[in-house]
C-alpha cells in the first residue's frame, strides 16, 4: 500500500523498474536520467531490504521521509485519496482523520 504514496514523492521523470535478483527475491531500481542518480532496493530473505545508492543525489532519503509521513497519517490506503483535475493542474488529495488536507501536484 505504501508504493502508491511513495510515488507521490518521487520526481515525475524517475524511471522505476522491478525484477528479481539471483536469489529470486524482489528488486526495485530507481533511476533519474536528469542527473544519473540511481537506487537499488533488494529484498533479503530474513528482513529489511538492502539499499544501494549511487550518483549525486540520495534518492532513498525522500522515500524514507514519505514512509514516515505515511505512518503518521495512519497508513492511508490508495482508495482514500481523491483526484482533483482542473484545466490548470491535477492534484491528488487526502483528508486525514484530523481534518487536515494534504495535496500533491501531478
Amino acid at each position: 500500500m505504501f508504493s502508491f504514496f511513495a510515488q507521490l514523492h518521487m520526481p515525475p521523470d524517475l524511471v522505476r523498474t522491478y525484477g528479481q535478483n539471483d536469489a529470486d527475491l524482489h528488486v526495485t531500481t530507481l533511476y533519474d536520467p536528469a542527473d544519473g542518480s540511481a537506487t537499488r532496493i533488494d529484498d533479503t530473505p530474513g528482513g529489511s531490504p538492502t539499499v544501494t545508492t549511487t550518483g549525486p543525489r540520495d534518492q532513498w532519503q525522500p522515500v524514507e521521509a514519505a514512509h514516515q509521513l505515511w505512518q503518521r497519517l495512519n497508513r492511508p490506503r490508495r482508495e482514500w485519496f481523491t483526484i482533483e483535475a482542473t484545466p490548470a493542474e491535477q492534484t491528488v488529495r487526502y483528508a486525514a482523520p484530523n481534518g487536515k488536507v494534504h495535496r500533491w501536484t501531478l
